[in-house]
């Protein structure tokens, strides 16, 4: 009897045991957990390519690239389109027209003829007269598509992505089955960033215009690159009205701002210049590099220099200092640093008459440098009124800034006491 009931007793303890065991899985196995579900919106290929036209003037409420062409300053307004400024008087320079172009970054410019970013697409557009631009011709797919966190992707059958809807939810998670919808629906938090395509730089012939330093379009011996990371874009514009895609070339650093100068590439990243020989416009020959720790770093150069500033912050993903570093190229292949001088948060840089160097520094001002000598580049003045992200040397002594809150133009022939010759003011869109 004994024996009987204790073997009972074991029997049941193992099976209550297991019950308790049971029910402690199912609960740690099952419960709500409180989450985002972010869905792509998608624009139809066919509404982006029939939606390029000009309007008449809109209010600028962000900035992005500048561009220098004639009597015209040309402004693009990140993922809208381009506005357009007659600055035939910079002391009254006046918004005469926007050219809506969907998914646009930068710009170029050729003999009158604008080439933009669209997207996946490469648009050229006849500024003959820039109040009255019209689509002359489109390169279908010239860019690569982006390809988002968790697989979501530009296609054919839906179009490109322009942007993300976000709904908070709850979602019912059991571990003991997998639900595929969790990879790629239901999140904790954003990570899909939407960046949309590319961008332009450089200083040549007046048939071409300026670019300011931050850009990465470049224009250099009827060839247009766009860089985008290890990948360049090449595009024949011998026939200006009519780009040809030619090649993808690989880069062998990674690559964020462009400067064509000679028949060189100069091209900016976060680990340092890399400089290519694009004389071969069938491929890029990489001749050196100039390393430094992470940082963000527009480039100029002139005259077998480079001026190369480098910021940091959370957006270079550095704790580098902020520094403006001259460089020797005479030797493409072994670019030397000559000596660094301390900054304040750099963002572009632009080279006027003299040796006069203009260095912008956001929130923390346009500071206007001597440097007639490399070894001694002294500042003359920091103009704090103004918080610049860019700059294009107009010519004679008068420069065009942009910044968060507007574009401004500068007389700096004396340094010490910098004219403002103009402002407009940007209107930025309430959250």
């Amino acid at each position: 009897m004994n024996h009987t009931l204790h073997c009972f007793r074991t029997i049941f303890g193992v099976a209550l045991f297991a019950l308790i065991q049971s029910s402690c899985l199912k609960q740690s196995c099952e419960k709500l957990v409180p989450a985002k579900l972010y869905r792509p919106v998608y624009l139809p290929l066919a509404e982006i390519r029939s939606a390029v036209k000009e309007t008449g003037p809109q209010p600028i409420s962000q900035n992005g690239k500048i561009y220098l062409y004639g009597n015209y300053i040309f402004i693009n307004e990140v993922g809208k389109g381009i506005h357009v400024i007659d600055n035939a008087d910079p002391k009254n320079p006046n918004v005469v027209s926007f050219i809506n172009v969907p998914g646009n970054t930068d710009l170029a410019m050729k003999n009158n003829t604008l080439y933009a970013d669209s997207y996946i697409d490469l648009v050229a557009i006849d500024i003959t007269n820039p109040r009255q631009a019209r689509e002359v011709h489109r390169v279908n797919n010239a860019f690569p598509r982006v390809v988002y966190t968790f697989n979501f992707a530009q296609s054919d059958s839906l179009g490109v992505i322009t942007g993300f809807t976000e709904k908070d939810t709850v979602y019912h998670y059991n571990c003991n089955s997998s639900n595929p919808q969790i990879l790629d629906r239901y999140f904790d938090s954003y990570s899909n960033s939407l960046s949309i395509a590319n961008s332009s730089s450089q200083q040549a012939p007046q048939a071409i215009g300026k670019a300011g330093s931050m850009a990465t379009f470049g224009l250099l011996n009827n060839h247009l690159y766009s860089i985008a990371g290890f990948t360049a874009t090449t595009f024949n514009v011998t026939q200006s009205a009519r780009p040809q895609r030619e090649k993808k070339l690989d880069l062998r650093a990674f690559a964020e701002t462009i400067f064509p100068y000679k028949h060189y590439l100069y091209m900016g990243g976060p680990t340092g210049m890399a400089i290519y020989d694009a004389i071969n416009t069938d491929t890029l020959q990489f001749k050196g590099i100039y390393q430094h720790i992470k940082g963000c770093d527009p480039v100029i150069v002139e005259n077998d220099l480079a001026y190369v500033t480098l910021r940091s912050g959370a957006i270079c993903n550095t704790n580098t200092e902020n520094v403006l570093d001259v460089l020797d190229v005479a030797d493409p292949t072994n670019p030397k640093l000559m000596k660094s001088y301390g900054m304040s948060g750099p963002y572009g840089l632009g080279l006027a008459t003299d040796k006069k160097l203009v260095v912008c520094e956001g929130v923390n001002g346009m500071r206007l440098l001597d440097a007639k000598d490399p070894l001694n580049i002294s500042t003359i003045q920091l103009v704090t009124s103004v918080a610049p992200t860019d700059v294009i040397h107009e010519g004679n002594d008068i420069v065009l800034l942009v910044g968060n809150d507007g574009l401004y133009q500068f007389d700096i022939k004396d340094m010490r006491h910098p004219n403002l010759l103009s402002k407009i003011n940007f209107s930025p869109k309430s959250l």
